[in-house]
């Protein structure tokens, strides 16, 4: 068996000596040429960060969805095992959100386009990494979903239209492989990126060419539910437990003061 770094602590199990989880990164802090950081002449106020001093993460870690569960947390194991169903691997962030790491686009774009996901029941929210994203709460209520355009005129079905309404429902996407290849009429169907917050959009209207005008109907096949009270998928404010409901005072009775009644003077008459 290999020797174990120094610093590491083992435990003894049935004559089996193993690394504690801490000896994994003992040598995390060692200081080699590669960690070394250079000291910078800086002004007063905020920083500016240039486009060459920042990485780029899609070089760096492939092609990522992030990703948030609603509701209890089913635990790194499921995660794990659906990660390794997608062919990518995944990282965890302290601030709940799940990082899925793709080696192609095609791989992450058919993964996003196959949702939505439930893990024991629970909504997995998946999006396309963001730049400079800060893995706030503020970014959960961002989410994609599909939305159909019934009996959408058939001249429409081009990628820049197409793009011109979903830009008015959020921020498009992709359309589906039968949308693209118009083998399907009835309706067509586009991934849009939509602010869970806010109400959705049901119609969009838009001039044709010929000046006709049309109100184009807007169907979502999944509508995720979104409390803007406590930032959190799976139900609305209505329902928020964590909303304490407002206390009703009981109004005060107002006691009026006593009145002394003037005393009569009253004759008491014997029986016969």
């Amino acid at each position: 068996m290999p020797a174990l770094p120094v610093t590491a602590t083992v435990t003894q199990t049935e004559g089996i000596a193993k690394a504690s989880f801490a000896g994994l990164f003992s040598n995390n802090r060692r200081l080699t040429e590669d960690n070394k950081l250079m000291k910078f002449s800086v002004d007063e106020g905020p920083l500016k960060l240039d486009s060459d001093d920042l990485i780029d993460v899609q070089a760096k870690l492939g092609h990522c969805l992030v990703g948030y569960i609603v509701g209890k947390f089913p635990g790194l194991r499921a995660i794990r095992a659906l990660a390794q169903s997608w062919g990518a691997s995944f990282q965890h962030h302290v601030s709940g959100w799940l990082i899925f790491r793709f080696a192609r686009d095609e791989d992450r774009q058919r993964i996003l386009a196959g949702g939505p996901y439930f893990i024991f029941g629970r909504p997995l929210m998946l999006k396309n990494m963001p730049d400079c994203f800060e893995f706030k709460e503020d970014d959960i209520c961002l989410t994609p979903v599909w939305a159909t355009l019934p009996s959408l005129s058939l001249e429409c079905w081009n990628p820049k239209a197409l793009g011109k309404i979903g830009s008015r429902i959020g921020t498009p996407i992709a359309m589906d492989s039968l949308t693209r290849r118009m083998e399907r009429v009835s309706y067509a169907r586009i991934l849009v990126e939509v602010d869970a917050s806010k109400k959705l959009v049901d119609s969009v209207e838009f001039i044709l060419p010929n000046g006709v005008t049309r109100q184009q109907p807007v169907v979502f096949e999944y509508t995720p539910k979104f409390c803007s009270e406590c930032h959190r998928f799976g139900h609305l404010n209505d329902s928020c437990k964590g909303i304490q409901p407002p206390t009703t005072v009981a109004p005060q009775l107002q006691l009026q003061p006593l009145r002394r009644l003037p005393r009569r003077n009253c004759k008491i008459q014997n029986g016969p």
